[in-house]
């Protein structure tokens, strides 16, 4: 029976360098940790969204981050995907007379939505993809009197209707044209809450 000893000790030799091997390859694993982009790092922004539009999901109106400052801007173009933000973006657009596109751009809608409508930023396309900045509209948004803030609506070519909640049953419609130059001027403004069982213009 005595040669069995040396295959017991054999055995747990091998077991004893088998646990040592596992616990050394444990200890020196290397742990690899997802890296998160600086603008998205310290804040709430959704971690599928795009640096620049996290910066101005977290920043918006501070003026220190990328969509922001070219908001600032109404003399420059920009790519009209600056302002993108996929899924979190509400995107309107109209043909006026003279075939230049006019968007209506809202970057993060799920920040600027309320009951009342939308905080949309008017843009003109001075070429394929490429958008300015435009004044002219009027509205109730904090953003102040350069943004449209509501419901939008396209009655006819190179019309823009932007209605907005005075109370739960009516409100306030401001009708633009455009010039020559495709700046905004107001043609009229109407009031439902006057009448009875007004009707509020839906979004489209």
């Amino acid at each position: 029976m005595n040669y069995f000893k040396p295959i017991l000790y054999s055995i747990s030799v091998l077991l004893l360098v088998a646990l040592v091997s596992i616990r050394y390859q444990h200890a020196t694993q290397k742990v690899v940790v997802p890296t998160v982009s600086s603008a998205t790092s310290s804040n709430d922004a959704p971690s599928d969204m795009s640096p620049n539009c996290a910066a101005y999901y977290n920043n918006a109106g501070n003026g220190t981050d990328p969509i922001d400052t070219e908001l600032a801007d109404f003399t420059n173009l920009h790519p009209l995907s600056d302002y993108l933000c996929g899924s979190y973006s509400d995107v309107l657009k109209t043909t006026l007379a003279d075939g230049k596109v006019l968007y209506f751009v809202d970057p993060i809608a799920q920040e600027s939505c309320g009951s009342g409508g939308c905080t949309y930023f008017p843009m003109i396309e001075e070429r394929p993809g490429a958008i300015r900045r435009i004044r002219g509209f009027t509205g109730g948004s904090d953003a102040g009197d350069d943004s449209v803030f509501g419901f939008l609506s396209f009655p006819k070519k190179g019309v823009v209707e932007v209605y907005w909640h005075e109370s739960a049953t009516c409100g306030t419609t401001n009708t633009y044209g455009f010039t020559a130059t495709d700046t905004p001027y107001l043609i009229s403004t109407s009031d439902s809450c006057s009448q009875e069982g007004g009707v509020q213009p839906q979004r489209k």
